[in-house]
């Protein structure tokens, strides 16, 4: 599903890409505020393919996000292949969707991160995520090492239904992803 979505989205971005060419021809394509023009374009049809609700404001950060790591590190990568993949991992922060089999948050207790989402799943009564203090238990240190190459907290880690997992390390994708799936749910 991933890979058909992932498809789909870089035939998305190559009409935007044409549709931002035609839009801007009389100034060879240039335009400061390209990441405006693409995620008007994009946000309703991005959300209907991918079933999310990512916000117009999120679509203009992430497109920026997307450009300045190609720069970075990927300079010579198709741009439409490089934001697709990237937005493909971003889906479960923004996603509509009821196959999560279960969520675990690695987590230390000195770590100001860790608190603050801790604090929001107070916040937020999530009470079907399970917590792993990798100090307080090794064997959940061992885990994290085993799976991510590194102990480094917090790490969310989302099981889905077909057995894929991904992973969040990012405190503040973490909170958005709590609030975007248990701010409407009672906490589950």
């Amino acid at each position: 599903m991933l890979k058909d979505q992932k498809e789909e989205l870089i035939k998305l971005f190559v009409v935007a890409g044409k549709a931002h060419e035609s839009a801007f021809a009389d100034r060879d394509g240039e335009d400061e505020d390209w990441p405006l023009w693409y995620a008007e374009f994009l946000k309703e049809k991005i959300n209907k393919l991918l079933n999310t609700k990512i916000s117009l404001s999120n679509l203009v950060y992430f497109l920026i996000q997307f450009e300045n790591e190609r720069n970075l590190w990927s300079e010579n990568s198709e741009w439409t292949s490089f934001y697709s993949e990237r937005l493909i991992n971003k889906i479960p922060l923004y996603a509509i969707r009821n196959d999560i089999e279960q969520i675990s948050l690695y987590y230390a207790t000195y770590c100001p991160f860790c608190a603050s989402i801790m604090e929001k799943i107070k916040t937020l009564r999530i009470k079907n995520i399970t917590l792993r203090d990798i100090y307080d238990n090794s064997g959940y240190h061992q885990e994290l090492i085993n799976e991510r190459g590194k102990a480094i907290v917090p790490a969310l880690k989302i099981r889905l239904s077909d057995k894929n997992e991904i992973w969040y390390v990012d405190p503040n994708e973490i909170i958005v992803f709590l609030e975007n799936s248990f701010t409407t749910k009672e906490g589950l």
